[in-house]
């Protein structure tokens, strides 16, 4: 089994990190990519935020007029929503190139739940890049293009790497998916 990954990367674009990046070939016809995020689970920043919000809340909770309670449901809201976002922040993401057979999709989440999803080689159309214009920004990502069912899947969805990466995926994912094995002997 070779191995070659680059190790995370620290560049910082303001909270979001660059994320690491593996490529595992465990066989000639079986690669495996993996895009995780260097950040820490819970950072200094959300504990202090987690806390004075927390403070807040018990300032509501007790110092409020027998008729104010908005603030306080506004209050608990705006924190569930925050602790929701935190639990469901992708952790980890792994592309599977299988010869013959297909591709599988994972993704782990912050509370380290898996989702898996497996497209058959017949099911898929192509492997593309593209680009997707968001408010302020063009965002690159890969996509496989399926014949039935939801048009197109994005891989790496919640990570969304570099282009240097996305390319490397690109060329290892289509040699492997569609162009025929080699025969030796």
């Amino acid at each position: 089994m070779s191995s070659r990954s680059t190790p995370p990367l620290r560049v910082a674009l303001g909270r979001r990190q660059i994320p690491g990046f593996t490529y595992t070939a465990h066989s000639p016809d079986v690669v495996e990519f993996k895009v995780w995020s260097p950040l820490p689970r819970l950072s200094l920043v959300d504990v202090r935020l987690w806390l004075a919000y927390a403070v807040l809340g018990f300032w509501f909770l007790f110092h409020r007029p027998a008729t104010s309670w908005y603030p306080w449901v506004i209050h608990s809201l705006v924190s569930a929503g925050w602790a929701w976002a935190l639990v469901w922040t992708v952790r980890q993401e792994s592309f599977l190139v299988i010869r013959d057979i297909g591709v599988q999709l994972g993704t782990v989440n912050a509370l380290g739940q898996h989702t898996v999803r497996f497209i058959a080689k017949e099911d898929i159309q192509d492997i593309i890049i593209n680009e997707a214009i968001t408010m302020l920004e063009i965002k690159t990502y890969l996509a496989i293009l399926v014949k039935q069912g939801t048009p197109m899947v994005v891989v790496f969805g919640g990570m969304l790497p570099r282009l240097s990466v996305l390319k490397c995926v690109y060329r290892e994912a289509r040699a492997i998916l569609f162009q025929p094995a080699s025969c030796v002997g």
